[in-house]
């Protein structure tokens, strides 16, 4: 999965307020933000820990994988909501990143 991953801007992020409710999202030692948020301190927190959330869920979900637990289970429902997040961050869930050469 790292491979498909590549394309986006590594972490860590950090975000700052640049005033009238504008928060910016930067790559740690750059000064060019990846992303902004609008009158909200926390959309802002929560974008700019995206790639250490995606990180971290990747690695968890590559330990759960190679190892067992029932399928019924509610650990079962949460593993498959880890592999949907870790999907929808890479683009995996709209397919974006396959077969076009892109990704």
């Amino acid at each position: 999965m790292e491979g498909r991953m590549s394309k986006r801007t590594p972490g860590p992020w950090h975000y700052a307020y640049e005033g009238s409710g504008l928060h910016s999202i930067y790559p740690d030692g750059s000064s060019e933000a990846v992303a902004t948020a609008e009158n909200s301190k926390e959309d802002a927190r929560l974008i700019a820990a995206a790639p250490d959330l995606l990180d971290a869920l990747v690695e968890v979900m590559l330990h759960v994988a190679t190892g067992s637990y029932v399928a019924s289970s509610p650990a079962a429902n949460a593993v498959a909501g880890a592999f949907e997040a870790i999907a929808k961050a890479t683009g995996m869930a709209t397919g974006e990143n396959k077969g076009d050469g892109n990704g």
